[in-house]
Formats: structure tokens, sequence, C-alpha cells
């Protein structure tokens, strides 16, 4: 299967989660049964370049570093505890390594996920979420020999993320703590060098996923069924 196909199958997911979402309110008829959530989050990322090309740089590029960003998501809440819903978030991030005077960084990133869920408790939440992910990522080359610049390439790579969380409800405030996977496409970026007789054209190219582990808080805005005894555990 092509990274391409692979990128597109969770946004395929948030269009079922969210038809799902949609018959589920008309069959039930349960008018406001939602809950806003707006969040921010820090983050730990350990994030991996595996670098295919040129030859004298392949290698994985490992490192950790830390960031932190806002989320925005809309849960439906069915019975039996179920929650349907969808997320979007955007961080920033601190991450960096070189290699053969090859410099790589990670700016942001961005997600649009849709997430299912169950309450095991009428205040702990527990749920799966996929979808898109979205990463900036930075290049600088290695300096040119005869003028000692250096070739520097910015790009956004689309690709896929799910994991695994769970919140924990206090007077409209929820605790969470997430783990998320995330794989992208192939990031390229091309240098130039001229020795005074000769131009030569390196082409680089690596490999990009990310293991992120968040925790933060969220401030639940909405009116929970959950409290008249329709939505909760068990009911």
């Amino acid at each position: 299967m092509t990274a391409t196909v692979i990128a597109r199958a969770p946004v395929a997911l948030l269009f079922c989660l969210a038809a799902v979402a949609s018959s589920q309110a008309r069959a039930q008829n349960y008018d406001g049964a939602g809950l806003l959530r707006f969040g921010i989050f820090g983050q730990a990322d350990a994030a991996s370049f595996d670098i295919q090309r040129p030859a004298e740089a392949s290698g994985s590029l490992s490192e950790a570093s830390f960031g932190g960003g806002v989320s925005y998501g809309y849960d439906l809440l069915l019975h039996g505890g179920w929650v349907l819903g969808i997320e979007s978030d955007i961080a920033v991030d601190s991450w960096q390594a070189d290699r053969t005077q090859r410099e790589y960084t990670i700016d942001y990133q961005a997600t649009l996920r849709g997430r299912l869920g169950a309450y095991v408790h009428p205040a702990m939440l527990v749920y799966a979420t996929a979808g898109a992910s979205f990463l900036g990522v930075g290049f600088t080359g290695a300096p040119d020999p005869l003028t000692t610049s250096r070739a520097r390439e910015n790009d956004t790579l689309i690709g896929w993320t799910a994991g695994v969380g769970t919140e924990l409800e206090w007077h409209g405030i929820a605790f969470f703590g997430e783990y998320l996977y995330a794989g992208y496409d192939t990031f390229s970026a091309r240098e130039a060098f001229d020795d005074g007789v000769t131009v030569t054209v390196v082409d680089n190219e690596a490999d990009v996923d990310q293991h992120l582990f968040r925790f933060g808080v969220k401030l639940i805005i909405g009116h929970d069924y959950r409290a008249e005894g329709g939505y909760g555990p068990l009911k």
C-alpha cells in the first residue's frame, strides 16, 4: 500500500465517524446531547528521521523534545456511556538533530482526528483515536565548500496518526493524557555544491515518524445529559 493511500485512510475514518454520529443523533433525537471541549496541553515528542539519501548521511536520527499546544473537540454522548467525537489540535515543537553537518527540525504539528470512547466510571473516559496529521519540518544543508552558504528548506508533511487516551472529569474540567503514533510521507530536500569547477546536486530524503505523549486540561462546555440518568455507564 502506498504512503498516499495510508495517509488518506484516516480522513475516510473521519467521514465515517461523522456519518455515524449524524445517524445516531437523528435516530435517537438527542437534541443538544453534545459537549464542546477546549484544551491546552504539553507534550513529549520522540521523533525519528530515517535518512535514506545521501549515502554518507544514511541512518536514523532519533531525539526527544518537548512542546505544547491547544485543542478543540466535540463529543456526542450516546446511551451506555459511549462517546463519538471529533478533535483537532495544533502544537509547537523544539525537536532538532543533525548529521554530517545537515540539520533537521520539527516546528509544529496539527491533527484532525475522530475518536470513540466509553465512560468506565461517571468521571472517567477511555478512548481510541485516529485521523490525519500534518508536520512542519525544516532542513539546513551542509556548508557549500566555496561560499560556505547552506541550503534551507521547509515543508509540511501529511500523514496519519492513531492512539489511545483517558480523561478524568471534575466540575466541568477534564484532565487528560494520551499517546499518539504518527507516520508521514518522505521528506525531500535538495542541496547544490559549487567547488568553482562543477556544481554537484545532492538529494536528501528521510522517512519521519513520531511517538507523542500528551498531558493537559480541557474546559467542557455544554449541558451534560448524563446528569439526568440517560447517558451514563450501564444505563
